[in-house]
């Protein structure tokens, strides 16, 4: 489980520069507070929705009362596909942020 949560622990530290890079990037001074209001406030809604599931899917083996380490497999089975549905949304969303060259 370390292993696991070191290794998310990197990505979300990544994911969080990088979306607030991608909102703030093309914002102007009047709306650059709300920009960073909403990526804040989907951070915190997305842990504790991130803990719910993932919570949930290890929690089935609470009700035989035999928690095991398939439970906790199958929790990070489940984060993996959360985070790749997350990535195809993240494509398709997000737009590409073009480089302007100074003086154009």
């Amino acid at each position: 489980m370390v292993t696991g949560l070191s290794i998310a622990a990197l990505g979300i530290g990544a994911t969080f520069v990088t979306a607030f890079t991608a909102s703030l990037t093309d914002a102007g001074p009047a709306e650059g507070g709300l920009r960073s209001a909403l990526v804040n406030t989907f951070h915190e809604l997305g842990g504790a929705a991130g803990v719910a599931v993932l919570s949930s899917a290890a929690g089935a083996g609470l009700v035989t009362a035999h928690l095991g380490n398939h439970d906790f497999a199958r929790a990070f089975a489940v984060g993996a596909v959360c985070a790749v549905a997350s990535l195809a949304i993240a494509v398709a969303l997000v737009p590409a942020v073009r480089s302007h060259p100074q003086g154009r």
